[in-house]
């Protein structure tokens, strides 16, 4: 988390606190950070939708049962026949996110060293974070059964962040963060999936959508406006300030993306829950499952390991 500063074109690349998918992820476990259940697929002889559409909600309950009966053990093990890769990238995006932060706890809130972390390369580890986040969330959401649903509940997740902040840091509190970005995010890919129902369409659109949105981010970046209640699509007021920023504009267009490179995820599903990996990529499973659940505790843990080298520093010094 940094500040939000005019100087920055009005983004603040801090990393998504993952967020899991909150940050994005399964359904059923909602992250991050937002944990998608990716086990929507068509059922044609044990394969996964090779036709790339999504079946319907009421044949849910008959699909995921084939799909534990007809996919072979994987390693790592795939619960209720998740595609293990995209819980791998999602905890690679939460391990980037945890370093990132506490390289912005030392230098901001224990002072321990002059981090300079909204520089390069640093920068960077935040940035990739949570452009990696917002891509793999783009993905779930062609697995999730209710995206407006599981929108609302990161939403409501961002709110009790904001109420954290608003109490911690005061006036730097997070007004729309990660969490609320990305519960936004499925919120509109939600009501588009009811307004558009050909998969073709709704490929178009997300082509579209996604560079046409990163543009208009860049010029919403560049303006500035009196009214303070647009913050959330990236209109900023001269003197707006927040430790966590990501506005709906340019962000969206990343997660268009991901939506529209699902359709490759859904179709090739029963090849890529096949393919092995290693221990490394299981651990960084177990972590993209229970991303939501991690992107609200790693600041809390980061604080009391931080507190306590810092009073073991100290007394070290009294000695």
């Amino acid at each position: 988390m940094h500040k939000e500063h005019e100087g920055q074109d009005g983004q603040n690349w801090q990393d998504g606190q993952g967020a899991n998918d909150g940050h994005e992820g399964h359904e059923g476990q909602d992250g991050q950070g937002v944990n998608d259940e990716h086990v929507r697929y068509e059922e044609h002889g044990g394969q996964g939708a090779n036709d790339g559409h999504v079946r319907s909600e009421e044949n849910f309950g008959h699909a995921e049962t084939a799909c534990s009966e007809t996919l072979p053990p994987t390693f790592p093990p795939t619960p209720h026949g998740r595609v293990w890769q995209i819980d791998a990238l999602r905890g690679t995006a939460m391990i980037l996110m945890t370093v990132f932060h506490a390289l912005v706890d030392v230098r901001d809130f224990f002072g321990f060293a002059d981090v300079r972390y909204y520089e390069p390369p640093l920068m960077y580890i935040g940035r990739s974070s949570a452009i990696l986040f917002m891509f793999v969330s783009g993905i779930s959401c062609r697995f999730s059964k209710s995206n407006i649903k599981r929108g609302a509940r990161v939403i409501l997740c961002g709110m009790i962040i904001t109420a954290a902040t608003l109490v911690a840091v005061r006036d730097l509190y997070i007004r729309f963060g990660i969490l609320h970005f990305l519960g936004a995010a499925m919120i509109i890919i939600g009501l588009f999936e009811r307004l558009v129902t050909k998969e073709r369409l709704r490929q178009l659109a997300m082509w579209i959508a996604s560079p046409a949105s990163l543009i208009i981010g860049r010029i919403f970046s560049q303006m500035r406006t009196t009214l303070p209640f647009l913050f959330a699509f990236g209109l900023i007021t001269a003197d707006f300030v927040s430790y966590d920023y990501y506005p709906i504009f340019p962000w969206i267009g990343i997660v268009f993306a991901g939506y529209a490179a699902g359709r490759f995820v859904v179709a090739n599903r029963a090849k890529l829950s096949t393919m092995r990996g290693n221990r490394a990529t299981s651990a960084l499973c177990a972590l993209g499952r229970v991303s939501l659940i991690y992107y609200i505790l790693h600041q809390p843990a980061l604080f009391a390991l931080f507190f306590a080298i810092d009073f073991f520093r100290r007394i070290a010094l009294n000695l």
